[in-house]
């Protein structure tokens, strides 16, 4: 007779999707005349330095009181045609910007330019931020953390995105030479470039220390590979001193710091109704709706477009909403396949704990968040080492959008 509890942690059978059952090359779809971009502002933020009509070049900064709380970066030239206030998925503020594009209008940004001619840690932090996978070298520039490695991140962290798989497949040539120009701009030696266990076979021997990612969801998330990385070296994860970049940032930057300095298209995934899967490259700033209209998708009552993948993604309200440089997916499902989410008191059946990744007591986070007890759930319940994979709502028996609660959390402590 058994006079115990086992308690066995258990992981769903998740899979990061492949890329070896999708095409060559992407489809490429270029915007009907216009851009769109989303710039967050504050209380009194309410305007760009380019006035309405006002011309924009290519790898032109669009901010708002300051480029450093956040920009877009021009894909195309144009006029801006419109400008209106707009609040976001999660309550943010946001201004977003409509431009009209024309062929005739190639001129590029002078500072953009002189950043690509001649690429510094200082010109990079200024102007590339706003590329295809969002290069982000504010951790380099600040002497507080002592980066000392270089993380290239050459897996996608949904389990239906294949953007950076497909760049270390079919241009992994650009990719290398992306880890070589951050060498360069950071003035560190040391890279490691992480890959899908079953793309290793086709990497050129390199400088960089290559690391293969399972299949298994989550691996490829990049918290998780941080304490990888942190076990491997035997080091705290508070002292990893790692930055992390995509493969697609890595060869956003060799593509602008070439001969042709053309700004390239944000490489993502779109998922169709009946849930096939399409290789898109399009221009960031290119409205949902245009993609939608490539593929013949049709919008009706009840159903759900949601920018990103199924485990992390967001459901969002509009067509009109554009490509980020961050958008790596966009899936779209039919109101009869949706699994409605039940607004209803936690029955305390423990999945979420035994899947989650951090061992984060969701059932308990889960009850303060309910309550809006949000700084309760930051210092009792550590409601800010989730690692946002989403597992917890995957499995709750209950269908409560767990991960939902905790996004909507973060947002509001962020901005309190």
């Amino acid at each position: 007779m058994i006079h115990g509890v086992f308690s066995i942690r258990t992981a769903p059978l998740l899979q990061h999707a492949t890329i070896t059952d999708l095409p060559d090359r992407p489809v490429t779809i270029e915007p009907a005349g216009t851009l769109v971009y989303h710039l967050e502002r504050g209380a009194h933020s309410d305007k760009i330095p380019t006035a309405d009509g006002g011309g924009v070049k290519i790898g032109q900064r669009l901010f708002l009181d300051s480029p450093d709380k956040g920009y877009c970066l021009a894909a195309q030239a144009g006029r801006i045609t419109a400008r209106s206030n707009l609040t976001g998925t999660f309550g943010q503020q946001l201004v977003e910007i409509s431009i009209s594009t024309t062929e005739d209008l190639q001129e590029y940004d002078e500072e953009f330019s002189d950043a690509c001619r001649d690429p510094s840690l200082e010109k990079a932090s200024l102007f590339f931020r706003g590329l295809p996978g969002r290069p982000d070298f504010l951790p380099l520039t600040d002497p507080r953390q002592q980066i000392e490695r270089l993380v290239i991140l050459g897996v996608d962290d949904d389990v239906q995105g294949c953007s950076n798989g497909y760049l270390v497949k079919h241009h992994i040539n650009s990719v290398l030479a992306g880890i070589t120009l951050l060498k360069k701009i950071t003035g560190l030696s040391e890279s490691w470039l992480f890959v899908p266990d079953y793309l290793e076979p086709l990497l050129p021997t390199s400088s960089s220390a290559v690391r293969t990612v399972k299949a298994g969801y989550p691996e490829a998330n990049r918290e998780v590979i941080r304490k990888r990385i942190c076990r491997e070296l035997n080091i705290p994860v508070a002292d990893d001193r790692c930055a992390f970049f995509s493969a697609e940032a890595a060869c956003a930057l060799s593509a602008v710091c070439s001969e042709d300095t053309r700004i390239p298209g944000k490489i993502l995934t779109f998922v169709d109704k009946c849930g096939k899967q399409s290789l898109v490259s399009t221009p960031v700033g290119t409205p949902v709706r245009e993609i939608l209209q490539y593929f013949g998708e049709t919008l009706h009552e009840g159903d759900r477009l949601v920018i990103g993948g199924p485990m992390k993604g967001t459901a969002v309200f509009s067509v009109d909403f554009p490509v980020s440089s961050t958008t790596n997916a966009i899936m779209v499902q039919d109101r009869r396949d949706i699994v409605e989410t039940e607004d209803v008191a936690c029955v305390n059946c423990g999945a979420c704990v035994r899947v989650c990744p951090v061992d984060i007591q969701v059932n308990m986070l889960i009850r303060v968040l309910e309550v809006g007890e949000y700084e309760e759930a930051a210092s009792r319940y550590n409601l800010f080492s989730c690692i946002d994979c989403g597992l917890c709502s995957y499995v709750c028996e209950a269908r409560i959008a767990v991960f939902q609660h905790i996004r909507i959390a973060k947002t509001a402590l962020d901005y309190a």
